[in-house]
């Protein structure tokens, strides 16, 4: 019986461990799930926290981008503008015309080009205006010398028909005096 108490006193002990140790595992449990949850809980707000800061990163790329890209636009447009502008003025015979545009890209070396096709205009127009001005006076030097020329022709034709008249009654008296 001693041996039987024993047992059943090493039988209650050891449930009773057990039982201890199933609330301290229990307990435990809990703890760790509610630490668990803590974590995931902080986890998923800085999750959050992250994705909407990233969110609003690219919110701001994005915002940054297209007005970059605005700006390079209207920038292009108003050069292209400026060049059209020139252009039809030079079509329209101001040839005085310039543009005043210094980029150092593609619309610039364009625009560049555009001043010196002007310029060159410019001196080809001038060139033929003098050349025609020249042209004009040598017509006018020609006519006035073709003047001259039809006004000596006339006075010889008119001296020729003098002398043809007086050759005309120098004959006519021969003839009287040679029928005399």
């Amino acid at each position: 019986l001693t041996h039987w108490l024993e047992l059943q006193t090493l039988e209650t002990t050891r449930r009773d461990a057990a039982n201890h140790a199933v609330t301290v595992s229990q307990t435990t449990m809990a703890q760790i799930l509610t630490n668990t949850e803590t974590v995931a809980e902080h986890a998923m707000t800085t999750l959050i926290a992250a994705s909407n800061r990233l969110f609003i990163g690219i919110a701001v790329a994005v915002a940054i981008g297209l007005s970059v890209a605005i700006g390079i636009t209207h920038s292009l447009v108003r050069s292209m503008r400026r060049g059209i502008a020139f252009a039809e003025q030079i079509a329209r015979g101001n040839l005085t015309a310039s543009i005043a545009l210094k980029q150092r890209d593609e619309i610039g070396k364009l625009a560049e080009m555009l001043q010196e096709m002007g310029t060159r205009l410019r001196e080809v127009v001038v060139s033929v205006k003098t050349t025609a001005e020249k042209v004009t006076h040598g017509s006018q030097q020609m006519e006035s010398s073709a003047q001259v020329m039809s006004q000596g022709a006339s006075e010889q034709a008119a001296a020729s028909e003098q002398a043809s008249s007086s050759m005309d009654q120098m004959t006519a008296n021969i003839r009287q005096n040679a029928d005399n």
